[in-house]
């Protein structure tokens, strides 16, 4: 939660109550929209007994948690009454209303949110939901006992179902309901419809209508998953030649349906693959709804969710062991509640971040160096040593050297500072080895003079043939990034000067490499007399390559570096045929959320916007509210800024789909994103001029936004941004 809802939240304890209550019913279909909860809330409601006993019992949760002060993220969002809403609707069914049953209600809520808390402290610790199981323990605990209660009278709304419809709507809404409740449908479709309508305890088509419909209107991934779920339990069945009635199933089928959507669409990323192990795992989910529903009889007891229960917690507890991921099934770390936003996030973030690391490395030097051998190298790095690099300097006629090139000092990257990659401890130094003359190798001393930082257990970084008596650390000192601790050299094999580069996972000086990228640099290569140069996100420098840190832009950085408690100003111009359609300035304000995430705020619009600004570069990776506001405009215009000037360099990124197109033209590559994404939405910045080099006062970047299916970006092209940056604050031209 943001820091302004979280304040909001915190002075209205209404708020907090009230949505709780909401989300506790769509939150069982893994939804946090309003909209999902009002109908689950009405179908509830169809059966009047029912509905007033799960509202008492979500009420009585959230009330019960927010008193004792738990988490009022989770209580806002039902984590803390979605179990308890399911045991009111359970009592609701099965006894009729009364004072006593209103107490039973408020103790079962009581008893439910100790169930939960416990098993949150228990499960949480491995990352793991506890889903319908308080709920379960719950009902499993009460229904026995309600058998000895005299004052417990049981419910004959179920069998008179018409006369609770009667006393909703009248004659009008009998006819309405018995419409549905007739209607020719094949078995499967029908059973279908009616399990979903069974997850909050009803037998009815038109109750299992429209939650197929607000499911569908809510994820189209998640509706195709509860279907594969569902039809292939379905099958399952008739191969199995398991003997079922309709009702039997309809009460059984939507361990199913929340098994597809679990597993399918919820917890992990969406994909064909995510498909593929719901039908293969249905078969065992099948077995473990027959056999445990044979058991539970015995005592009298429903089976309801607990097969998928279990199941989606063994299911997500083994994938967590995984060391590699050869089937390519991947968790969902920042859930939205959304499999398309989930997925959507999931491949930007992989076309944005790929390669991205734990430990952010930059590059061991000042200025541009060139890449003599890169891994897999044709002279010595190979085998367990073939994850090096090897760094030199060059000029602009590709030479190493100047003058004759028979000295050390006549090579330009000779007594070159190196720099720290990371912050990390020395963990070894090795010195007094003198460097070689041109030419010559010392085999004997390999590695020549090198240190070694470790940054954390079992990750290191060896920097070798340095110059002898230039590195000013010892072992145990600790060093941050860029702090210059030696020199260029010549030492150990090494023929001519010049830096040698790995990342190991032990301590030993030439132990074996792992390959592993640097962060946020600039790469230059030659390709056809043309020289390109980009920025570099998190990749490996390649053989031949001219590669620099960014170098900091003082006006850049001042605009950019964003502390919590800025405050900055934006002028927005919008043109149309190059005719100005509109202006306006905002003061934005630089604000941090309790997970220490900062954002951009407008309180014109009430928009937000998450970003970093870190490693030389400010990027936005979210943003919350209204398209037509001119933080929207500003978040696409900013997308990524290098803070660094390099006039007619070019960066590229991507957006997330969600934030670009609109819902309804989103909606046929809703159904097909699991299997295939054909729609893009890209970014393009372009710098174009400074005033001053030295200090500049202006700057003006030029931003492009693509969005469509064509390959050529000018087909795509959706808006354009001029972006003039001074002390002052952005102004921000936006044709449209």
């Amino acid at each position: 939660m943001d820091a302004k809802a979280e304040a909001l939240f915190e002075k209205n304890i209404f708020l907090k109550f009230a949505g709780g209550v909401a989300n506790s019913y769509s939150i069982i279909f893994f939804s946090d929209k309003l909209y999902f909860s009002v109908i689950i809330f009405l179908v509830t409601f169809i059966d009047y007994n029912m509905g007033l006993s799960g509202l008492i019992a979500a009420a009585s949760a959230n009330m019960i948690a927010l008193i004792i002060g738990l988490d009022k993220y989770k209580v806002k969002m039902g984590f803390y009454g979605f179990n308890s809403l399911l045991a009111g609707l359970g009592l609701g069914l099965i006894f009729d209303f009364s004072a006593v049953l209103l107490i039973v209600i408020f103790m079962a809520s009581i008893l439910n949110l100790f169930i939960v808390t416990a098993l949150e402290g228990l499960l949480m610790k491995y990352y793991l939901p506890y889903l319908s199981i308080p709920f379960l323990f719950t009902f499993w605990l009460i229904i026995p006992a309600g058998r000895n209660l005299l004052n417990f009278e049981l419910s004959e709304s179920g069998i008179f179902v018409y006369n609770d419809i009667f006393r909703l709507g009248g004659y009008k809404m009998v006819e309405f309901y018995d419409y549905f409740q007739k209607l020719e449908i094949p078995a499967g479709i029908s059973i279908f419809i009616k399990s979903l309508s069974a997850s909050y305890f009803h037998y009815s088509f038109l109750g299992g209508l429209l939650i197929a419909t607000v499911l569908l209107i809510h994820s189209r991934i998640a509706f195709i998953s509860s279907l594969i779920g569902f039809f292939t339990a379905y099958a399952t069945y008739s191969i199995f030649g398991i003997h079922f009635t309709e009702t039997g199933f309809v009460y059984v089928g939507f361990n199913y349906i929340f098994f597809g959507i679990a597993i399918g669409a919820h917890f992990f990323v969406p994909s064909y693959r995510t498909f593929l192990w719901v039908i293969f795992t249905i078969p065992l989910l099948v077995i473990l709804t027959v056999s445990l529903s044979n058991v539970l009889v015995i005592w009298g007891l429903p089976v309801y969710a607990l097969p998928f229960n279990i199941l989606v917690l063994l299911f997500i507890y083994t994938f967590k062991f995984r060391y590699q991921n050869p089937t390519k099934v991947y968790e969902v770390y920042y859930q939205t509640f959304s499999p398309e936003e989930n997925l959507y996030n999931y491949v930007n973030s992989n076309i944005r971040f790929r390669n991205k690391s734990h430990y952010f490395l930059r590059l061991p030097f000042y200025g541009e160096w060139y890449v003599s051998q890169g891994y897999e190298g044709k002279i010595t790095h190979k085998d367990r040593w073939r994850h090096g690099l090897d760094f030199v300097i060059t000029d602009r006629n590709g030479l190493t050297y100047r003058n004759t090139g028979t000295k050390l000092e006549d090579y330009h990257c000779y007594n070159k500072a190196v720099l720290a990659p990371a912050d990390g401890t020395i963990e070894t130094v090795v010195d007094g080895i003198e460097d070689n003359e041109i030419g010559n190798v010392n085999i004997r001393k390999n590695w020549g003079n090198t240190i070694i930082i470790k940054h954390s257990q079992d990750f290191y970084t060896q920097m070798s043939h340095l110059k002898a008596g230039t590195i000013n650390v010892k072992e145990g000192d600790y060093v941050k990034t860029g702090q210059a601790i030696a020199a260029c050299g010549s030492s150990g094999r090494s023929p001519e000067p010049h830096l040698h580069f790995q990342v190991q996972t032990r301590p030993e000086v030439g132990a074996d490499t792992i390959h592993y990228p640097f962060g946020n640099y600039l790469k230059r290569r030659i390709n056809a007399n043309r020289i390109k140069q980009e920025l570099v996100k998190y990749d490996k420098p390649e053989e031949k390559d001219t590669v620099s840190n960014i170098e900091i832009n003082p006006l850049l950085k001042y605009i950019f570096e964003m502390s919590p408690g800025k405050e900055f100003k934006i002028n927005i111009t919008r043109l149309r045929n190059d005719a100005i359609v509109s202006t306006e300035t905002e003061k934005l304000n630089v604000e941090i959320d309790i997970y220490n995430n900062k954002f951009i705020y407008s309180e014109k619009s009430k928009c937000y916007a998450y970003f970093e600004d870190s490693n030389g570069i400010f990027y936005f990776y979210d943003f919350i509210g209204k398209r037509k506001s001119l933080l929207y405009d500003f978040y696409l215009a900013a997308y990524i800024i290098p803070l660094g000037f390099y006039e007619g360099i070019e960066v590229y990124d991507t957006f997330p789909l969600h934030k670009i197109f609109s819902k309804l033209a989103l909606l046929p590559q809703d159904i097909l994103a699991p299997f295939y994404v054909y729609l893009h939405a890209d970014y393009k910045l372009k710098y174009i001029e400074q005033d001053n080099p030295l200090s500049p006062d202006k700057i003006i970047l030029h931003s492009f936004v693509y969005r469509g299916t064509g390959s050529g970006p000018e087909e795509r092209l959706f808006r354009k941004y001029e972006m003039e940056v001074s002390r002052d604050g952005i102004v921000l031209k936006v044709f449209e």
